[in-house]
């Protein structure tokens, strides 16, 4: 038995542009979204209430968040938290994406070569100077504005079924 949630992010009558950024994850630091030994979940009993995070760029907009059935109630905003991605350089200019926006620092800590890199539009490293290759991690906060939680609906599910749910983000550009 077991609950799959799927995250659908729908844009209104105009598309967002090509620097707008969107980040739906499953909250790493909600208890209800572990397992027994720490990790974080991919399937969730019936009994269960995923918790789910919402980055986007400031010019974007939540209008509605919606649900094929049970229920989806924001529980946060500006929620906080720790993120770290490795990067790998081989030239100069060379550039890596964060994957989350309104960054204001991003230390490396590098692993063999040292480069220098600088934050650029608050989302994306690039190297400009040290020495190549050069492979570290990027360790950065990044900011979700909302955070999310999915009820479905009272299930009696035998072990073999599944039962799925669809969430859907609209938003529009401001």
């Amino acid at each position: 038995m077991a609950v799959e949630a799927s995250i659908v992010v729908v844009f209104g009558d105009q598309e967002p542009g090509e620097n707008d950024l969107v980040v739906v994850e499953l909250d790493p630091e909600h208890s209800y979204n572990l397992d027994t030994d720490g990790e974080l979940k991919s399937v969730f009993d019936p009994e269960n209430t995923p918790v789910f995070l919402l980055h986007h760029s400031d010019t974007l907009r939540v209008t509605e968040v919606l649900s094929s059935s049970g229920s989806v109630s924001q529980i946060g905003a500006a929620i906080v938290q720790n993120r770290t991605k490795d990067v790998s350089f081989v030239q100069i200019d060379d550039t890596v994406s964060l994957g989350y926006g309104n960054l204001t620092s991003a230390p490396v800590d590098w692993v063999g070569n040292i480069g220098l890199v600088e934050l650029e539009g608050g989302s994306t490293l690039k190297l400009v100077g040290g020495t190549i290759p050069c492979i570290g991690t990027a360790s950065f906060s990044a900011t979700f504005q909302n955070q999310y939680m999915v009820t479905p609906p009272t299930l009696e599910l035998s072990s073999d079924e599944t039962y799925e749910i669809l969430v859907a983000v609209y938003m529009e550009v401001i």
